[in-house]
C-alpha cells in the first residue's frame, strides 16, 4: 500500500490540556491563532488524531480547538459512564463554555459532523456556522445501507483475507509497530478512493465500546426533523467515492440548506485525499485574522 505525499502546514503554537466534566477528563489540543474553529472527529470511536495533520492546515488565521470525545483516545473513562449520545453532546457543551465561546464554529467529519449538527439544533443560539465533513447519515436505514456497503467494499478488497494473513504472519510478536502500521491501513483501506495512506497520518485506536454504545443508544433514529431546525450557514463536503451514499448529504443538505461541495477524486476522508481543495474551500467559509508576512 503506497503513500500520498502530502505538504502538510505546521502550526507555530499547539497546547494541550485537559478538561474536567462531571468526573470525566476530556484531552484537548489547540492549534494556530485567531478565530476558533472547534473540531469534532469520528467514529464515534476515533480521536483528534484522525484529524491530523490535516485540519491543521486551517489553523492559518485561526486557533482550531480539538478534543478525544470520552472513551476515546486520550480521554478513557471507567467502565460505569455512560457514553450514550446525549453525553457526548454535553461534553461538546461544556467544552464551548470552558473555552468562552459564545457562538461556535463546528467543523465535524463522519460522526463529529452528525454530533454537531444535533448540537446547532438542540441548541442554536450556540452555533455561528457550520462545516460537515462526509457527515453520518441521519437516519439508522441509512446508516445500516453504509454499514452494508462497508462489508460489501472490503470482500471486493479482499481486506478480511488480508487481516486474517497479518494475525497469522507473527509480526505482532515480531515487530509490533509494523504490525500496528499495517492493521491501521486494513481499517482505512475501505473508506478511501485508493488504497493509499497519506504521508504522516499517525495511526490511531478505534474505541469499539464508545460505538457500540452511541448507536445502541441512538436505536432506530431519524432525525430529518430536528436538524431541519438548523438555520445557520452549512457547508457540506462529500467524496464521490464516499461508502456513505450521495443521496444521504444531499438530505442534509435539502433539510439544512447548506452549500454542498462533492469533492471528485475522494472516499470518506477529502481532506486527506484532495488536501489543497479542502484547505481551499473550508478556509474561504471560515473566519481568520488576516495573515501579516514580515
Amino acid at each position: 500500500m503506497s503513500d500520498i505525499a502530502i505538504d502538510w502546514y505546521t502550526p507555530s503554537r499547539i497546547d494541550t490540556e485537559s478538561v474536567a466534566n462531571n468526573g470525566i477528563s476530556l484531552f484537548t489540543r489547540a492549534a494556530g491563532n485567531g478565530p476558533d474553529v472547534v473540531a469534532v472527529h469520528g467514529g464515534p470511536s476515533a480521536s483528534h488524531l484522525s484529524l491530523l495533520p490535516a485540519f491543521d492546515g486551517l489553523a492559518q488565521g485561526r486557533m482550531v480547538r480539538y478534543y478525544d470525545q470520552r472513551g476515546c483516545g486520550r480521554s478513557p473513562v471507567s467502565p460505569d459512564v455512560s457514553l450514550d449520545w446525549h453525553c457526548h453532546l454535553d461534553d461538546l457543551r461544556h467544552l464551548l463554555d470552558f473555552w468562552g465561546i459564545e457562538k461556535a464554529v463546528l467543523i465535524g467529519h463522519s460522526w463529529g459532523a452528525l454530533l454537531s449538527l444535533l448540537l446547532a439544533s438542540r441548541y442554536p443560539e450556540r452555533i455561528d456556522r457550520l462545516v460537515l465533513v462526509a457527515p453520518a447519515s441521519i437516519t439508522s436505514g441509512d446508516r445500516n445501507d453504509f454499514l452494508e456497503r462497508l462489508e460489501s467494499r472490503a470482500r471486493e478488497m479482499g481486506l478480511i483475507e488480508a487481516q486474517r494473513e497479518l494475525i497469522d504472519s507473527g509480526l505482532r510478536r515480531s515487530d509490533p509497530e509494523e504490525f500496528r502500521r499495517r492493521a491501521f491501513e486494513l481499517t482505512l483501506a475501505p473508506y478511501l478512493k485508493e488504497a493509499r495512506i497519506p504521508n504522516g497520518l499517525l495511526p490511531y485506536g478505534i474505541a469499539h465500546r464508545v460505538r457500540e454504545a452511541v448507536w445502541r443508544s441512538l436505536g432506530e433514529y431519524d432525525f430529518t426533523e430536528e436538524i431541519s431546525k438548523v438555520s445557520v450557514p452549512v457547508l457540506m463536503i462529500h467524496g464521490e467515492f464516499d461508502i456513505i451514499p450521495l443521496s444521504s448529504s444531499q438530505q442534509i443538505a435539502n433539510s439544512v440548506g447548506a452549500r454542498l461541495e462533492v469533492f471528485e477524486d475522494s472516499g470518506h476522508m477529502p481532506f486527506f485525499e484532495e488536501y489543497e481543495r479542502f484547505l481551499n474551500t473550508v478556509g474561504a467559509f471560515l473566519p481568520a485574522e488576516e495573515l501579516v508576512n514580515d
